[in-house]
């Protein structure tokens, strides 16, 4: 899941970079077409609610009224009703975004409509139309001028989402609203040139003078608008040769102006790379029509070629005919990078997959249709990735019959539920192969908590289910082995424990016999007798039916919910005279009302049975001090149960520890090196795990844990 959740992150970063690239692509187009500012205005907010994912996108112009009105002049997107709603102001009064962009001069973005305490003003009337998110942006411009090329104003973009925003969009929506500025001056100057030109007609030759002087005024603020924008901004002749050059492309590449003239721009491009450039851009020369090209730039500052995005317009005159090209140069660099990560991601993670058996896919619920597998999903259930798609009911008949119908039910269940869903099943291919898989689906909801679509990996674990069964069927063999020697020395015990109920009831059977040969015979003693010779009796038989059970080969392990505690009893029961022989003390500490726990009851008593006797066996040694022996049982904190076996021996050396559980490896003179091993298969089948360490002051203790039943899924 780890490669999937990256994978859809670097994708989701990809796809936000190309949306704004594209959206900056589309409005340098409008802006360099631009004949009149509200055309200009409307198609900008046309294009980003159409490209950039935008619910709403708007533009206001300030008003110098007594509200300090913000007043709409162009609106594209499905919530005008907004702007019905609510009467945007520049005062500070009315906190929000439109106001905090237009006051300071900077863009203001609300992350979060429904907690941002920037956004005041408006917050219910945004709320109702579903608007979680969204950036407002100044249109102020800094050039000193007139009454005619005043500019004050604000583009606002609304989303849906709360994250629909991040730095990079923002950035780019900064310089859209930078380029959109400086356009709407330069339509502008271009009016109040002809005003001035009607004018001079009429007034006197020292106004014509006044106004020619404000016409160079006006041409030098172009040029600065031009050369402040931040892109590289170019023209060239019909012919192609270069005539112009903004200030930014000059600084970039280092070529002045005029060394950049004619064919010079050229020095600025990848040698190995200039040739194919050329001939798409003479191919559209000839054509006349508009080109875009990727190719890396030469950056002067450090000599490093960087990849830019270069677009192309030709200007036509009345008559259609070619007087000049217009373009601009995009820094791309950082979109190529993430797009060559994303390649090698992909590479990575297909050789990922094909190494662990691993497939992933995608499942469109509407549809019911399979939307994306990979290749090594298509060979695990035996489908020729080069051969497309197959259909939904291919898929499902991969399915082994006797799996089908559980699988199915399962994936509707969590469909229904929107919850995440983990199963094994078989699948059978077409050559007769059967494979066991397991998958996990993962549901993905809309921004409006829909559900679309379910993520997943479906995983090749035959070889591991082979393994794992011939794993279990050497467990059983070594398990049985084990018993079955630990039960030869164990026989004098064990008789001993039988020995004490037969012998209970052999003398309870001559007391009976006493009681009836009284005169009145003592009914009421003999039933005693005879109760007290049944509970002997059946004692004996428990002893009998745990010894047998622990001799008997069993396969496959039982899994059944058992008192860890009574289990625990059962088997000091069974060790006791082997305690007393050695002189051990015993103590418990049971803990009350401990969960159940779900295994092969045999199998953890046998586990126990090792412990009690490696602890005897090791405490034997020890001539000085007490042969104590401590069994105590808790709560585990991932909710199951602890077991702890506590002795008073000599310990174990430090460099032991790690390979205690190891196979062959014993400290005992006389051991096989099995026991432990064995301990510790047994316990990790049922999904615990045992260690050891030293006791305080001396001796060592033996845990394990048991967790409780998980919940099926």
């Amino acid at each position: 899941m780890a490669h999937v959740n990256k994978r859809r992150r670097a994708r989701s970063s990809a796809a936000r970079l190309e949306r704004i690239l594209q959206v900056v692509s589309r409005c340098n187009r409008a802006l360099f077409r631009a004949r009149g500012e509200q055309e200009l205005l409307q198609s900008i907010c046309q294009i980003l609610a159409e490209t950039g994912d935008i619910g709403l996108a708007w533009i206001g112009y300030c008003e110098d009224d007594a509200e300090k009105t913000v007043r709409p002049v162009a609106r594209a997107g499905d919530g005008a009703d907004y702007l019905e709603r609510v009467n945007h102001s520049w005062d500070p009064t009315h906190a929000g975004p439109v106001s905090e962009a237009i006051r300071r001069r900077k863009h203001c973005w609300v992350q979060d409509i429904r907690t941002d305490p920037s956004f005041l003003y408006g917050r219910t009337e945004a709320l109702a139309l579903g608007y979680l998110s969204c950036v407002a942006l100044p249109l102020v411009s800094n050039i000193p001028s007139g009454d005619l090329l005043d500019l004050r104003g604000v583009l606002a973009l609304y989303a849906t989402a709360h994250d629909s925003f991040d730095e990079s969009e923002i950035e780019g929506y900064t310089d859209l609203a930078s380029y959109l500025t400086c356009t709407v001056a330069r339509l502008r100057s271009h009016l109040a040139d002809d005003v001035s030109y009607g004018v001079s007609t009429l007034r006197t030759r020292d106004e014509r003078k006044r106004a020619e002087e404000a016409l160079r005024r006006s041409e030098n603020r172009l040029r600065l608008v031009v050369d402040t924008i931040p892109a590289l901004i170019w023209s060239t002749l019909p012919d192609g040769s270069c005539d112009f050059v903004n200030q930014r492309w000059s600084e970039y590449t280092g070529l002045p102006a005029k060394d950049a003239a004619g064919a010079g721009w050229k020095a600025a491009f990848h040698p190995a790379e200039i040739g194919k450039h050329l001939d798409k851009y003479r191919a559209s020369l000839s054509s006349g029509e508009a080109f875009e090209i990727e190719a890396r730039v030469r950056r002067a500052a450090d000599g490093e070629y960087r990849w830019f995005l270069i677009h192309g317009v030709p200007l036509r005159d009345e008559l259609g005919n070619i007087v000049r090209w217009y373009g601009t140069a995009t820094d791309i660099e950082d979109r190529k990078r993430a797009e060559e990560a994303l390649r090698r991601s992909e590479a990575y993670l297909a050789d990922a997959q094909r190494l662990s058996h691993t497939g992933s896919w995608a499942f469109n619920v509407a549809t019911r249709q399979i939307i994306h597998s990979s290749e090594e999903h298509h060979r695990v259930f035996g489908f020729d990735p080069a051969a497309g798609m197959p259909a939904w009911d291919d898929w499902v008949r991969r399915i082994h019959p006797e799996d089908r119908e559980r699988t199915m039910d399962t994936v509707e269940q969590s469909v229904r539920e929107r919850s995440d869903f983990e199963l094994d099943y078989r699948i059978a291919h077409p050559v007769g192969t059967i494979k066991h898989i397991h998958v996990v689906g993962h549901p993905v909801l809309n921004p409006s908590g829909d559900l679309v679509e379910f993520v997943g990996t479906s995983i090749d674990v035959t070889e591991r289910r082979w393994a794992e069964e011939r794993l279990q069927d050497a467990q059983n063999k070594l398990a049985h082995a084990n018993r079955v020697t630990t039960m030869g020395q164990l026989a004098a015990s064990i008789a001993h424990e039988v020995n004490q109920p037969i012998a209970a009831m052999v003398t309870n059977a001559h007391a009976a016999l006493r009681f009836l040969g009284a005169q009145p015979p003592d009914l009421d003693e003999v039933r005693q007798v005879l109760g007290d010779i049944i509970k002997a009796g059946n004692r004996a038989g428990e002893i009998v039916g745990q010894i047998r059970a622990l001799v008997k080969k069993k396969v496959p392990p039982r899994q059944d919910r058992l008192d860890m505690n009574e289990a625990i009893l059962e088997v000091i029961a069974l060790t006791r005279s082997e305690m007393i022989r050695n002189g051990v003390s015993l103590r418990t500490q049971l803990a009350k009302d401990l969960p159940s726990v779900q295994g092969d009851r045999i199998q953890l008593q046998q586990v126990m049975l090792n412990l009690i006797i490696n602890a005897i066996e090791a405490m034997r040694s020890e001539s000085n001090g007490t042969r104590e022996l401590l069994i105590a049982t808790g709560e585990d904190g991932s909710n199951g149960v602890r077991v702890a076996v506590r002795d008073s021996g000599p310990g174990l050396e430090p460099e032991g520890f790690g390979r205690l559980f190891d196979a062959f490896y014993t400290t005992k003179s006389g051991g096989m090196g099995m026991g432990l091993s064995i301990c510790r298969s047994i316990i990790e089948a049922h999904g615990g795990r045992v260690w050891a360490t030293a006791n305080a002051p001396r001796g060592a203790v033996f845990q394990f844990n048991v967790p409780a039943p998980r919940r099926e899924t």
